[in-house]
């Protein structure tokens, strides 16, 4: 008889997302300002961008930040993030034609300009734009409507405050996302107001609200919910798990088309087959890929948790060892 592992794999949340809001099922994750690139963060370039596509990521946020002359570009701030990138520090803002200079003569990346995003956006027509504008957002969504084609399904603003939101969907934005960093009302108050707008796209938020429970609040009100800005696969599960946060921001964790993450615990049995830490993956093709297994001397049958992510309902399958890709590294 061939040895065999039986699986359980168990249903995260007790909620089916998809009876609750059909757009939850749609949400996808966010690559933080343009996602990682070689370990850096912040770039806000074509390098992180054109990474972070073959990566997975479909939806982009980018920060913006204006010129002297008006002008947007794609830069978090003009202190640090500028001195990180351009190796040294500015008193004022520098003009278009300086930060298009600085650009290809100093910095080790191509930090976009709203042009360059309209190129790339045309060259990726899957890819969607969030934007994060960190002066005059309604001003800066208006250029946006001028210069980027078919902003209304290609790019979704973040809001700042309610009084706002009408204002953005006057400009012609078919999705938007509240984003709470700015703001200072409590989770209470967040749902008091969601309550009166239509077609919010989704929530974000940082960590300290999810562990307050506006995850759980948002859910019973099918409102889709971010927290950023998230790196490790701990953090994943714990807010996507525990504080029912639908996605998430991160640098540097990537979505795998038609894949689902499965982590695997300890066995139930004395022999640990997993190493600690082992992260499996399962695709809708039927392929279970688990990098650090290790083989038995027993042909016992070993039965062992892993949780799946929204999936539903609960099922086992069986796995012929002589299958499963793996090494014996322990």
């Amino acid at each position: 008889m061939k040895p065999f592992i039986l699986i359980c794999l168990l249903i995260l949340s007790s909620y089916t997302y998809s009876e609750v809001n059909s757009s939850i099922s749609s949400i996808k994750r966010i690559a933080h300002a343009g996602g990682g690139y070689q370990g850096e963060t912040y770039t806000n370039s074509l390098e992180a961008l054109n990474d972070n596509i073959t990566k997975g990521f479909e939806w982009f946020e980018i920060d913006f930040s204006l010129t002297k002359d008006g002008h947007l570009v794609c830069i978090h701030d003009w202190k640090h993030t500028f001195e990180k990138l351009f190796h040294f520090e500015t008193t004022e803002k520098p003009s278009l034609e300086t930060f298009q200079f600085l650009v290809k003569q100093v910095s080790p990346y191509h930090v976009c300009t709203l042009d360059d995003l309209r190129i790339w956006l045309k060259k990726h027509p899957k890819a969607k734009l969030i934007t994060d504008v960190k002066e005059d957002n309604l001003g800066a969504l208006a250029m946006i409507t001028k210069h980027i084609e078919n902003f209304q399904n290609r790019v979704i603003p973040q809001c700042y405050f309610p009084e706002n939101y009408p204002k953005i969907r006057q400009l012609g934005y078919k999705s938007i996302i509240w984003t709470l960093y700015r703001y200072s009302g409590n989770n209470q108050n967040v749902i008091k107001v969601i309550e009166q707008w239509d077609k919010l796209l989704a929530v974000t938020m940082p960590p300290h609200r999810a562990e307050a429970g506006l995850g759980h609040a948002l859910l019973k009100e099918g409102i889709p919910s971010y927290v950023h800005t998230i790196n490790t696969v701990e953090e994943l599960h714990k807010y996507t798990q525990e504080y029912a946060i639908t996605e998430i921001y991160t640098d540097f964790l990537a979505p795998l088309e038609n894949t689902t993450f499965l982590e695997a615990e300890k066995p139930l049995s004395e022999n640990p087959l997993f190493l600690n830490d082992c992260m499996a993956t399962y695709s809708v093709d039927g392929t279970l890929y688990i990098p650090c297994l290790s083989l038995s001397d027993s042909n016992q049958t070993d039965v062992y948790k892993v949780y799946m992510q929204r999936q539903s309902p609960e099922f086992i399958f069986k796995l012929d060892l002589k299958k499963i890709k793996y090494n014996l590294t322990k």
